[in-house]
């Protein structure tokens, strides 16, 4: 079962569409609003990515696959790291090594020693997927912003103006 590479240069030029838009995100909004700059970052990757992927057909497996799934890693990593900016924290880059380090030598196994489409597919989904949850709890966890000494609660949008 092969991806249709049509779908796939969608999904690269619709990345391309978002690069562009947080880079004059980033250009635009005040020096005080971070990551926007790391987001447009993360979707040149993503496009980047996607192309190569896209390049199945024509490509060898070392890129189309492995630097093509590598790629997308280091874009959600981008992603992390501009959240991080953010919410004003430090990212912990040791939970990454674990999710990293067994989709690369799961890809590598599985394009050059056991070639099973469907162990590969679930090696990237699952470590993928882990790394994204590691997203999805830094935008759940509320922060504290210090302005002019007062400790601000920025956990939910309040609609009061009093």
């Amino acid at each position: 079962m092969e991806l249709d590479s049509r779908m796939v240069l969608s999904v690269a030029f619709s990345a391309l569409l978002m690069a562009v838009v947080f880079h004059f995100q980033a250009r635009s909004f005040p020096i005080t609003v971070k990551g926007l700059q790391r987001w447009s970052h993360a979707y040149w990757v993503f496009a980047a990515a996607a192309f190569l992927q896209a390049g199945r057909q024509y490509l060898p497996d070392f890129f189309s696959i492995l630097v093509g799934t590598v790629l997308l890693q280091a874009g959600v990593l981008l992603l992390y790291v501009g959240l991080c900016q953010f919410k004003n924290k430090e990212p912990k880059y040791l939970l990454w090594v674990a999710p990293a380090s067994i989709h690369l030598l799961g890809s590598l196994w599985f394009i050059y020693i056991d070639p099973l489409l469907w162990a590969r597919v679930t090696v990237t989904t699952f470590t993928n997927a882990s790394l994204l949850l590691l997203c999805l709890v830094l935008i759940l966890t509320p922060t504290k912003a210090k302005a002019a000494g007062v400790s601000v609660t920025c956990s939910r949008p309040s609609l009061s103006r009093g």
